[in-house]
């Protein structure tokens, strides 16, 4: 039976999402051609405020760059392990008449920005699972809405890799954080190593500072948030965005309503 060595795959996934970040970084400064669709619809959807506009928060907006990412991202994989099973949670493109944009944007000239993984990162039992047990999921671009509106810093690409059904391993990249013009990702396996961009701030014992939506308010959320009685609510977009905000200890909880979306299950695949 067929082994997949964990760290080579968390590697390439790490290679795979900084490529992402690449191609959405590049997509930004187009800005008048995101072609953004209606996920619920598959309309085009005019992006602003104006005359004749819809607005973005209507819908659930999909980007050529949530779709040139995941194409980036899945082809890459299956060009290691083809029989490697990757969901990707854009399923309304159409890949073949997409590959050759992805060519436009240099990808295989790029660096890379992370050290590689390596088997001392991973504990002994979990360096080569089966292949048939490993499923890899993507979120090729979290904070789409966020995006089209100009919000960059919200954005991030969230790979998780699971086990017989159980989280493993999992990454957030930031395609624009200020500390790196190439990006940073933040890795971990489950009882292994977790690779943070900066050292994780040590909160003091008590605080009680909340990460929510800031483009989705609820009341019963907000009512649920008074009764928590923070110090302080931070109002971030994308569910990986503010997951990373605990992690990295700028907030003590991500405080969120069912449904629970994609993104934050791929999140939570990430050790914290």
């Amino acid at each position: 039976m067929s082994t997949l060595n964990l760290a080579s795959l968390l590697t390439a996934c790490v290679r795979a999402s900084e490529g992402a970040g690449h191609i959405i970084r590049e997509i930004g400064k187009e800005k008048d051609t995101l072609d953004v669709k209606d996920k619920t619809t598959s309309e085009t959807v005019v992006v602003g405020l104006g005359p004749g506009q819809r607005a973005v928060q209507s819908v659930d907006p999909q980007t050529k760059a949530d779709r040139l990412s995941q194409l980036h991202i899945i082809s890459s994989l299956k060009t290691l392990w083809p029989s490697l099973t990757v969901i990707g949670e854009e399923d309304d493109h159409n890949p073949d008449a997409e590959k050759d944009q992805l060519a436009s944007y240099g990808l295989a000239s790029l660096a890379p920005e992370a050290a590689p993984v390596t088997d001392d990162a991973v504990p002994v039992a979990l360096r080569n699972p089966q292949l048939k047990d490993l499923v890899v999921w993507v979120d090729p671009m979290d904070g789409t809405r966020e995006f089209t509106l100009g919000f960059f810093q919200d954005v991030t690409v969230l790979i998780g890799i699971s086990h017989k059904g159980e989280a493993l391993a999992g990454l957030i990249h930031e395609p624009f954080a200020p500390v790196s013009p190439g990006g940073t990702t933040t890795w971990g396996v489950v009882g292994g190593d977790v690779y943070f961009r900066a050292p994780p701030v040590n909160p003091p014992p008590g605080r009680k500072v909340f990460v929510s939506s800031r483009s989705r308010p609820d009341e019963t959320l907000e009512k649920m948030l008074e009764k928590l009685h923070p110090i302080e609510i931070l109002r971030l977009g994308g569910a990986g965005n503010k997951i990373l905000s605990v992690i990295m200890g700028t907030s003590d909880a991500y405080v969120y309503l069912p449904p629970v979306s994609c993104s934050l299950t791929l999140g939570c695949c990430l050790p914290g």
